[in-house]
This record gives C-alpha cells, sequence and structure tokens, in this order.
C-alpha cells in the first residue's frame, strides 16, 4: 500500500528506499522461512526506522501515513520473521547485498534530485555527520558495517527465542 501511494503521487523512486525495499522483503521471507532474507530486512528496518525518525525531526521530512506501516510494521514482521526461520550467519552479507542493490538502482536509474538512499548528495539536515560527499560517503559505509555486526546480533538472539 505504500508503494501503492508514492507510485500514484507520481513519486516512483521513493519506493526504493531500503526501509520500503525490505519490508517488501518481509513477506517472502516468513512464507519462505529465510534466515538470510529475515536478517537482510530487520539490519535495515531496525536502524531504518530510527533515521527516518530522526530525518522527520532533523530535516523536517513529510511522513505519510502509511509510513508508520512500513518502519513499525515492517520492524514487527521483520522480528516474527527471523523468530520463525532462525539465524544465518551469512545474513549481514544478505543485508549489504540488500543495500547495494538499492544504492545502485538510486544511483544509477532515479532522479539525482530525490536522492534516494543518498546515492547522490548528502541528503538536506545531515551535513553534521560530514562536511563533504566523500566523508559522508565513508561516514554512511561504516554505519552501515555497524548495522550489519548489530544486525546479525539482533538476528541470532532473536531466532535463540525459539
Amino acid at each position: 500500500v505504500h508503494d501503492a501511494v508514492h507510485v500514484h503521487a507520481g513519486r516512483y523512486w521513493d519506493v526504493f528506499w531500503v526501509c520500503n525495499v525490505a519490508a517488501v522483503v518481509v513477506g517472502p521471507t516468513i512464507l519462505l522461512r529465510s534466515p538470510l532474507l529475515a536478517c537482510a530486512a530487520l539490519t535495515w528496518l531496525l536502524p531504518g526506522t530510527v533515521v527516518w525518525l530522526a530525518d522527520a525531526a532533523i530535516a523536517g521530512s513529510n511522513i505519510l501515513p502509511t509510513s508508520y506501516a512500513v518502519h513499525f510494521g515492517g520492524t514487527a514482521a521483520a522480528f516474527y520473521a527471523t523468530w520463525r526461520a532462525g539465524y544465518s550467519r551469512r545474513g549481514w552479507l544478505a543485508a549489504l547485498a540488500l543495500l547495494a542493490f538499492c544504492i545502485v538502482v538510486s544511483r544509477f536509474f532515479l532522479p539525482a534530485a530525490a536522492n534516494v538512499n543518498a546515492a547522490h548528495a548528502i541528503p538536506r539536515g545531515w551535513s553534521s555527520v560530514a562536511q563533504s560527499r566523500s566523508a559522508f560517503v565513508l561516514s554512511a559505509t561504516a554505519l552501515a558495517a555497524v548495522a550489519c555486526t548489530l544486525g546479525s546480533a539482533v538476528s541470532r538472539a532473536v531466532a535463540k527465542l525459539r
């Protein structure tokens, strides 16, 4: 529904934000009981929800009502998928692959002005993270590595609750 709202509003590019893609992955993850996909979805939805809320506060970004379902509902569903499917040692690799897919699509196939997944510039309001584009990319890469490590640890912990 969230993606349909974006497409209907003429903003097809917003479908490719990593949180939106991760939320779409959750459904097949539950059906297939894939620990690999569960870890990837949880890795991006959990910190992505924090970044989404921070972006609304810092940059004053517009929050669609359906965004709550993607971030809160998607995160809850990713926790359930991880609990149901179990843990994969390669989950961090799937998480990196999902992020890389989203950034490549954003960089080469979506409008630069949309700056989806910060693929073209430092997002508005986030210049405190880094002053130059290269410093931002390095910071974002380090944060992605931390997110993958934490996502893997959280996935392992959730899977142990079974």
